[in-house]
């Protein structure tokens, strides 16, 4: 017998909710080639998008009608209970995904996990954290769904008489949305800034499929103009991500207000163009899939709908497996393991997908078998790649830096790869540092940063330094290094200029970036800093090293690193100030 719910429903909200499952265990997994075929890399929107619009079209089906057929009580009732659900469930997840994330990192000395994952906070202050996990206003990374989705349902509560007059409440609903543009309200989060979804911005397509549900739309007699309209759309989202996001080149084509329009769309306040690129794609589903096709019964399509029709355990359970996805690809990266990753977590997916179906079907006198236990993947191949890399790193930076002194034992090292000869730095913009090597006195050099010099992280200032003295042995070369885990560019700022005020430097190096962008502050702040701290390190008379952030699968799969990284570049037009492109010499 079929687990698979049919009669009256619309099998594409399950289908396409299902989907929305899969294209989000994909995309969190840095290197899985599947995540090339995601909703992202077609459309100016995401997952995410259609993942709340199809929450508010079943939260419509579920509780709006029944508030217009039995009263505002009994439907706000069973709607805080399922917000009660909600929350329960994501913080299980979160207690279980921190465990994960946590063991791996000290298993594997990746302290990079918790800073990726938000997740060093956690280590520092862990029992602030839990508190704030508990009211909500700490979400690590990959976990900011479930409480968007909470607050949703809480806000739903009042919507509810207002169904009976879908005019207004549209008209309520874009005008919040309107104020979270003008003015950039949202919930406080203990990290630093506002919640990663914005749940006054978002609120906009939860309500907007609601209204769907309980007030279906008719298509009109002539609907040519929306379907043009919507291609149009389709065809420009295609264009940005293919020959602005694809291609740097293009930037220096367009005017700087479009480049910045294009680069800075908001993923956190629900940028327009977001919100009209699901429109059209919403649009051309209800004109291309009728809500009886027939392939939506064959089998082929069955276990995306039995995923759509029980997301909660599908989606934590996605959650939860992506990461060992993400470890064994990093472990081996290959096309056996793609296969595994993706037909293991589908598997999975899909199991779980079946056993919430049986329960519903069966209620829940018994239980399920406990799922396998994964066997993690070996820890001696990922540290070893991961300590060579770093010292990969700490050399071209060396050679970099060094080649400013036009030293003989670093113009001659052997294995100079192309890569590193390109990343050589500009000996007319270290002139300070240039002139204090061929001095008498002693080179004193700041590192500053927040993973890198912390703990295992510093290894790669210390390197560095080794390197350089050994270029230049009648040099006495002095290292002071500040910083630690999760630092943003501002917190940097302030050992930088404490720094500065107790001893002269000849060379500062300024690793920043990633901590910023992963928690999603805004890069007017990166550059306000990097401001501040070039004309601080200037007036000190030293030389001044940016650092871009480092590069990662994961960060490149879930970070949207262009407007921090346009920054950085902006910073290092100044005098006397150098960028060293660490993400592009890791890719």
């Amino acid at each position: 017998m079929s687990l698979v719910r049919g009669g009256s429903r619309d099998l594409r909200v399950d289908f396409f909710r299902g989907l929305a499952l899969w294209w989000i265990y994909t995309d969190h997994i840095p290197g899985d080639v599947l995540g090339a075929w995601s909703l992202r890399n077609f459309a100016l929107c995401d997952a995410t998008e259609v993942f709340v619009l199809l929450a508010g079209y079943g939260a419509g089906l579920a509780y709006g009608r029944t508030a217009l057929r039995t009263g505002f009580l009994p439907a706000a009732a069973a709607v805080v209970q399922r917000a009660w659900t909600l929350y329960i469930a994501h913080i299980f997840l979160f207690v279980v995904f921190s465990a994960q994330v946590g063991f791996y990192a000290a298993a594997l000395a990746r302290t990079s996990y918790l800073d990726e994952s938000k997740l060093d906070v956690l280590a520092d202050r862990p029992y602030q954290a839990l508190l704030e996990a508990l009211t909500l206003r700490y979400q690590p990374s990959l976990l900011n769904i479930l409480p968007l989705y909470v607050v949703l349902l809480l806000l739903f509560v009042p919507a509810l008489p207002l169904l009976r007059f879908p005019r207004l409440l549209a008209a309520l609903s874009v005008s919040l949305y309107l104020a979270v543009q003008v003015s950039g309200f949202n919930l406080p989060s203990w990290t630093g800034g506002g919640w990663f979804f914005d749940p006054f911005a978002w609120q906009l397509l939860f309500v907007g499929g609601a209204i769907l549900a309980t007030n279906p739309i008719t298509v009109p007699a002539r609907p040519r103009l929306l379907d043009v309209a919507a291609a149009l759309v389709i065809a420009f989202g295609l264009a940005v991500i293919y020959l602005v996001w694809g291609r740097a080149e293009t930037g220096f084509l367009l005017p700087l207000p479009v480049v910045h329009w294009l680069l800075y769309m908001d993923k956190t306040t629900l940028d327009p163009l977001r919100v009209a690129s699901i429109a059209a794609l919403l649009w051309a589903v209800v004109r291309l899939v009728p809500a009886e096709a027939g392939w939506l019964r064959w089998r082929v399509a069955q276990p995306l709908v039995l995923m759509g029709q029980h997301s909660l355990p599908v989606f934590c359970w996605g959650i939860f497996i992506g990461f060992f996805g993400r470890m064994a690809l990093e472990w081996r990266y290959g096309a056996l393991m793609q296969v595994l990753v993706n037909a293991g977590g589908a598997a999975a997916m899909v199991a779980v997908a079946l056993v919430a179906a049986w329960y519903g079907a069966h209620g829940r006198g018994a239980r399920p078998a406990a799922p396998a236990a994964t066997a993690p993947p070996t820890v001696a191949p990922v540290a070893a790649r991961a300590e060579a890399r770093a010292k990969a790193l700490s050399l071209a930076l060396a050679l970099a830096i060094g080649l400013v002194g036009s030293s003989p034992a670093l113009a001659a090292a052997p294995d100079l790869c192309p890569a590193e000869a390109a990343f050589t730095l500009p000996s007319e913009r270290l002139s300070s540092f240039a002139r204090a090597l061929h001095g008498h006195d002693p080179v004193d050099i700041l590192a500053v940063g927040s993973a890198s010099t912390a703990e295992s992280g510093a290894a790669y200032p210390r390197e560095m330094l080794e390197t350089l003295q050994a270029a230049y042995p009648s040099a006495t070369l002095r290292l002071d290094v500040r910083g630690g885990r999760g630092l943003t560019a501002t917190e940097l700022l302030d050992l930088l200029t404490q720094a500065l005020a107790r001893r002269r430097y000849a060379l500062v190096l300024w690793q920043t970036g990633t901590v910023d962008a992963v928690r999603g502050l805004r890069p007017e702040e990166l550059a306000d800093a990097l401001e501040k701290g070039a004309s601080a390190v200037i007036a000190a008379g030293a030389d001044l090293v940016l650092i871009d952030p480092q590069f990662s699968r994961f960060l490149s799969a879930n970070v949207d690193l262009a407007p921090y990284q346009l920054v950085m570049e902006h910073a290092a037009s100044l005098p006397g100030v150098v960028l060293f492109r660490r993400y592009a010499l890791m890719r």
